[in-house]
């Protein structure tokens, strides 16, 4: 059961020019390469509607599902499959959640 507990600051320009945000996870093989464990992909514009005090956007504490090819997948170079991991088509296989709350504040 990994816990990470970390904050991660990402710098947010309004107007944005792109729209999507997005959130990878990955697991860490010391002697191979890591593995993509799933995508998530968040607009800017679901942030638009909720605000915080200030007036800047904001995301209450929320739980994440990430999911991403199915592990039964032998043949991880088939197209389909790489493009569920990727996040470009919706996973099938539950990999896990993430606890996130995203904060605006002015730098």
């Amino acid at each position: 059961e990994p816990r990470w507990d970390a904050r991660i600051q990402l710098p947010l320009l309004l107007p944005a020019l792109a729209d999507t945000i997005t959130l990878q996870l990955w697991d860490y093989d010391a002697t191979s390469p890591d593995d993509l464990i799933g995508t998530y992909r968040l607009t800017v514009s679901d942030l638009q509607g909720t605000t915080n005090r200030h007036g800047l956007p904001s995301l209450p504490p929320r739980w994440i599902n990430i999911y991403g090819h199915p592990r039964s997948a032998d043949d991880f170079l088939n197209s389909y499959f790489k493009a569920m991991a990727q996040g470009e088509k919706r996973g099938v296989d539950y990999r896990g959640r993430v606890l996130m709350q995203i904060q605006g504040s002015r730098s």
